[in-house]
């Protein structure tokens, strides 16, 4: 049985009562019903929170119990804000030995049990935020200004694309915004039109402005937005779904928020979208993933003004989504090596097979041109080099560099995977799992790698040469 920071009952106790009394009516004015209806469903989402970060931590699962706690304390007030910061604080003292024993990275099942739980707290909170806000527009007279934030804080945090129904009120997954507040948001610079319907920018959609116009289709952790057709978004998004559950049993994890991937028909809109989103050097590039927002840009034109042909849109789109994925299972950063080759093993050219409806023989060898370019290739790294070359130093140099770093990523991580013998492989699996579990940065990741083979480096040279010489 695994021992589990726990509080003292009484701490709950306090929570509940504290909550609960304010949720008692009161007579009294509209705005005095407001406030002890704010503080009642406050308590709520408080409690929703709570509960679920006290299943994580029972179920060994460290992260995600702090991400809820962190959210109790930020969504609630009174005993529940203060059992979860009790929480926090416990969970933040234990020892590394305390947690190797008692917490452990979370399985494929129980991140989606996570997702599901979070997801259906989260509706909960926004019925009880727009239960709130219509409240307050009820006695607009005196409370509109709180109903007005409230609208607009459900708009902004949405998650999502939302449209309009025939009445011209904004459709929330809870209900719908009353028709004159909706009509500000139409007329306002929020609007986009999506799939030939007016509809409301998201987050992700707000850092595009001069787009007025895309296309979307939409799957289970995935959405594909295309500014040249929706047949296009489809056909990327069927691509992507075919990836996903691959990833899953391969990286043994399971994402808990959803992608978006964006293709720019034009270079110049995807280019103005790296200077205005803090990623110009991406310009050198023609696509990139912004871990930020958990979103994928792709550039449908080349820097030469060539249209991507479909194999080339497909590496890419395999490869972005392989460091999405990465990242959203994992709080580490890992070396630029190991993060190219990892999407290389599955959006390489050559490394599968794509019928338009499954994805086939999945991390085969490059394709031979690939591999012969790299053998012969002026830019080839000694390992030391390879291990310690940040990718973004590259982007401004020339693209066959590039091209020879992606190729010998994935080569060494092949190498080491496959090549190298059982001890290495063994070694490589260990080190993954150190730098998860600690949340390593990449310089971090650099160092341990290098502690946990330092005896093999040399053998490591010699041996991925005769590697090389063989694929």
């Amino acid at each position: 049985m695994r021992l589990k920071v726990i509080l003292p009952l009484f701490c709950l106790i306090l929570a509940v009562s504290a909550d609960v009394s304010a949720a008692l009516p009161v007579p009294g004015s509209a705005r005095e019903d407001f406030e002890r209806m704010r503080a009642r469903i406050a308590g709520e989402s408080g409690k929703r929170h709570l509960e679920i970060g006290r299943w994580c931590n029972d179920a060994g699962l460290l992260d995600l119990a702090k991400e809820q706690f962190q959210l109790t304390g930020e969504l609630s007030t009174g005993g529940y804000r203060s059992a979860a910061y009790k929480y926090l604080s416990a969970l933040n003292g234990l020892s590394p030995a305390s947690i190797k024993k008692n917490y452990h990275r979370p399985t494929r099942r129980e991140l989606k049990l996570y997702r599901k739980k979070k997801e259906k707290a989260f509706l909960l909170d926004r019925r009880g935020s727009l239960k709130l806000a219509d409240f307050a527009y009820s006695n607009r007279s005196v409370l509109m200004d709180e109903a007005l934030t409230i609208y607009r804080t459900l708009v902004e945090e949405s998650g999502t694309v939302l449209e309009f129904d025939r009445k011209g009120r904004i459709v929330l997954d809870t209900g719908t915004i009353p028709e004159a507040v909706s009509r500000t948001f139409r007329d306002s610079d929020l609007a986009v039109t999506v799939n030939y319907h007016v509809c409301l920018r998201d987050g992700f959609l707000k850092k595009i402005p001069e787009v007025k116009e895309v296309y979307m289709k939409e799957g289970e952790g995935l959405r594909v937005f295309s500014t040249n057709s929706p047949e296009e978004a489809a056909a990327v998004l069927q691509l992507g779904e075919a990836l996903l559950p691959i990833l899953e049993k391969d990286l043994d994890g399971a994402p808990t928020r959803a992608f978006t991937l964006f293709l720019f028909q034009q270079r110049g809109g995807y280019e103005h979208f790296c200077d205005s989103s803090g990623h110009s050097v991406n310009k050198a590039v023609d696509g990139f993933s912004s871990l930020r927002d958990m979103a994928a840009v792709i550039s449908m034109e080349e820097t030469d003004g060539q249209t991507l042909t479909p194999l080339r849109l497909h590496c890419m789109v395999l490869h972005e989504l392989v460091h999405l994925f990465h990242h959203a299972i994992s709080n580490a950063v890992m070396p630029g090596w190991y993060e190219e080759g990892l999407a290389e093993t599955y959006g390489g050219v050559g490394t599968f097979e794509w019928d338009g409806r499954k994805l086939k023989k999945v991390k085969k060898p490059m394709a031979d041109h690939r591999i012969t370019a790299l053998r012969n290739s002026p830019h080839l790294l000694d390992i030391e080099k390879l291990i310690a070359t940040e990718v973004r130093h590259l982007l401004a140099g020339e693209r066959e560099a590039v091209r020879t770093f992606y190729s010998q990523s994935w080569a060494f991580l092949r190498f080491l995977r496959n090549g190298a013998g059982s001890r290495a492989a063994r070694k490589l699996k260990d080190w993954e799992e150190e730098c998860r579990a600690g949340s390593l940065d990449a310089e971090a990741a650099r160092v341990l790698f290098r502690i946990k083979f330092a005896e093999h480096l040399p053998g490591l040279k010699k041996g991925f040469s005769e590697y090389l010489k063989k694929l």
